[in-house]
């Protein structure tokens, strides 16, 4: 069932990113073949789609870190989403444990193929339509699944669907994505390290709102 209600929706959101919000995509060549980690801005409750569509990839590779305050809230919200999207639960709370249950979760769903993980290291949409501080989680889950991460720009969302708004307005999406970084931590030194990567992701998702890109 999960199946047809999954297909149905994404040729939902082909259309919808061809007619009615036309999407174009920039630096597909840099996705890397097996598992990585995208990391994007986070707009509207649209980013998660647009990153899909302009990827290119197969839907049943991707999976994205969902918030288990909002999306797992109410179990018919819940049972919804999931059948829309492979969902991994996520706390807020920047506890080890609550972090090492999601690395699991994510091991065990990369274990049967290789999976396109979509985090937000924002933890929310902005409220400005500005990127905010990227949190640390990202950096560490990549780290611990040994994969690379991505970045990624989305613009126009903010202005289709900014959060507050339940329609969506006829607006031209753009995504960007980056070139891959790979995470090598220094266990001497790895919070310090991690601090400083989460940075360094952050920037690296400002430089592609800033900086033009060849179609591919």
């Amino acid at each position: 069932m999960y199946r047809i209600t999954r297909h149905l929706f994404w040729y939902f959101c082909r259309f919808f990113f061809r007619f009615y919000c036309p999407l174009k995509a920039y630096g597909k060549h840099h996705l890397p073949e097996g598992s990585f980690l995208i990391c994007s801005n986070h707009s509207s409750h649209a980013d998660t789609a647009a990153l899909v569509i302009a990827s290119g990839l197969s839907l049943h590779r991707f999976a994205m870190l969902a918030a288990q305050d909002y999306f797992f809230n109410h179990w018919f919200k819940s049972l919804l989403l999931q059948s829309l999207m492979c969902l991994v639960r996520v706390s807020r709370e920047a506890k080890l444990s609550e972090m090492k249950n999601v690395m699991k979760q994510c091991k065990k769903i990369s274990a049967k193929h290789p999976t396109t993980f979509i985090m937000y290291p924002e933890g929310t949409r902005t409220k400005t339509g500005k990127v905010g501080s990227f949190k640390r989680g990202s950096i560490w889950l990549a780290h611990k699944l040994n994969i690379p991460i991505v970045p990624a720009y989305i613009n126009g969302t903010f202005d289709s669907l900014p959060k507050g708004k339940l329609w969506p307005r006829p607006t031209p999406i753009t995504v960007k994505f980056g070139q891959p970084l790979t995470i090598t931590l220094d266990k001497h030194n790895s919070s310090k390290q991690i601090t400083e990567l989460s940075r360094q992701l952050q920037q690296l998702v400002i430089d592609l709102k800033e900086n033009d890109h060849e179609n591919n």
